[in-house]
């Protein structure tokens, strides 16, 4: 009797006293995502506040977050942050929450980013729209390019539009070349503008030929805009060694037909070919 007393309790110890570590094993701790993603749910209400005044301490906090999250060793927190933020860019977020959340995704953004983004660019709100090409602009990713390719030609409006030839210069991707080359002959003086830069931002040589085209047919009034973006194709040349192909641009550039300013800018790229001789 005594041995089964013993060995019932030694069962019950042994029931009881393993329970609770059973337990805790059972519970799983909370991911860095969804801790973070706690935290952004508590900060939201605030940061889509009316009152400007209310917004500043939540927006703040996320602030020192992602910079926190900026430095070296936390790469894949910030990534999961990113993603975290990114899914809350919806219509169900406020506005005013939206903007700096797309503020935030700008210069810390990558490709887990890039989708939530690009359905930004199709939002009723002006500024979202604008914020959302900014972040596509900055962010790393190669989709980022595509995405805004994607966006060009469905398009209407001629500030936009120029706006999305903004950022497709700003990244200087050469997959970007024959969109933009086939802008320059948008009927918008702005479009066109800037499609020519951001040609010249790139200068490969699909976009020299492209200027090449265009600066004979281009109007008067956009011929010293389109000649400059020519121009730089041509210091582009120039820095590649390729000496012989820049002089022929700068030598075009110095005809009396182009605007006083182009024939100057050339001459100096004449000077710069020749070694002041």
């Amino acid at each position: 009797m005594r041995n089964l007393t013993l060995w019932s309790a030694a069962l019950l110890v042994a029931l009881f006293g393993w329970a609770p570590a059973l337990a805790r094993e059972d519970e799983k701790e909370p991911s860095f995502a969804e801790e973070f993603a706690q935290k952004l749910d508590d900060w939201l209400p605030g940061m889509g506040a009316e009152k400007i005044p209310e917004r500043r301490g939540p927006q703040q906090a996320l602030q020192e977050t992602i910079f926190r999250l900026g430095g070296p060793g936390h790469e894949e927190e910030l990534k999961a942050a990113c993603a975290v933020i990114a899914a809350k860019l919806g219509p169900e977020t406020a506005g005013p929450a939206r903007i700096w959340l797309l503020r935030v995704l700008e210069f810390n953004g990558g490709a887990e980013c890039v989708d939530a983004m690009a359905r930004c660019l199709d939002d009723r709100d002006a500024r979202i729209r604008e914020c959302a090409r900014r972040c596509l602009a900055n962010n790393p990713a190669p989709e980022a390019n595509q995405k805004l390719l994607d966006a060009l030609p469905k398009t209407r409006d001629p500030r936009a539009k120029a706006a999305l030839a903004n950022a497709l210069g700003y990244r200087a991707d050469a997959r970007s070349v024959s969109a933009l080359a086939g802008l320059l002959g948008d009927r918008d003086e702005a479009v066109v503008a800037a499609a020519a830069n951001a040609l010249g931002k790139i200068a490969d040589a699909a976009a020299t030929r492209a200027l090449a085209g265009a600066v004979k047919k281009a109007p008067d009034r956009l011929k010293a805009r389109v000649a400059d973006a020519y121009l730089r194709c041509a210091d582009a040349l120039l820095a590649e060694g390729k000496r012989n192909e820049a002089k022929a641009i700068y030598q075009q550039m110095t005809a009396e037909e182009m605007p006083k300013t182009t024939r100057l800018a050339a001459m100096q790229g004449m000077l710069k070919v020749t070694g002041g001789k």
